[in-house]
């Protein structure tokens, strides 16, 4: 159990970095895309503040499971403290 969750967790983060890659706009940012599946549609970012007393993964996982069901290809992470 320990090991799915950490493989878990290194995949989120993994996730996370390919995102920050993608929204930072600089030379990797289209290879990011491509790896996310957004490269060639449009694409929405929204930026959220994170209660201090959740823990921010928690929140980040959240926010993926709910909008999942709205589109496959959406994708949460906590970047510098945002989700």
């Amino acid at each position: 159990m320990l090991r799915e969750r950490a493989a878990a967790h290194a995949q989120r983060r993994a996730r996370a970095g390919v995102l920050a890659t993608a929204l930072d706009g600089g030379p990797g940012a289209h290879v990011a895309a491509r790896q996310l599946g957004i490269a060639t549609a449009p694409a929405v970012v929204i930026a959220m503040g994170v209660d201090t007393a959740a823990l921010p993964a928690a929140r980040a996982e959240a926010e993926r499971h709910r909008l999942a069901a709205a589109d496959s290809r959406s994708e949460a992470a906590v970047l510098d403290g945002v989700t």
